[in-house]
């Protein structure tokens, strides 16, 4: 499968069988480490700069310069949800388990349940 733009963000989970891509042209991807297709892709409004996925593969966060965080289960192209910071996107994180979802944006860090698109908290 075409990556169609140069990729910014990549990250596997643990167990290596999933491997998430942002690009600059603004998609999400998630490849199955047995296949030369994505399993899905998803645009976002502007270019992916940070992407994560829990151990177990089973979420999949990405931050973009459109100032969104988006959480997608590894099923589905449909985020979960998203969130709209104050700036940019420029790191995201997800705990192992994939319960929580960090955010750094615009000198603020965020802190999320991922599976209510709760903010618990901002630094």
């Amino acid at each position: 499968d075409d990556l169609g733009d140069e990729p910014n963000a990549i990250a596997i989970s643990a167990d290596g069988e999933y491997i998430a891509v942002g690009n600059e042209g603004g998609k999400v991807y998630l490849f199955d480490k047995d296949s030369d297709t994505s399993l899905w892709s998803y645009e976002a409004d502007g270019k992916v700069r940070a992407i994560a996925i829990s151990a177990d593969g089973e979420y999949i966060n990405a931050g973009s310069y459109d100032t969104k965080v988006y959480l997608f289960d590894k099923d589905s192209s449909t985020p979960l949800w998203n969130y709209t910071t104050a700036n940019s996107v420029e790191e995201v994180f997800i705990s192992a388990d994939g319960k929580y979802v960090t955010v750094h944006s615009d000198k603020k860090l965020y802190l999320f349940d991922s599976d209510e698109n709760k903010l618990r908290k901002k630094f």
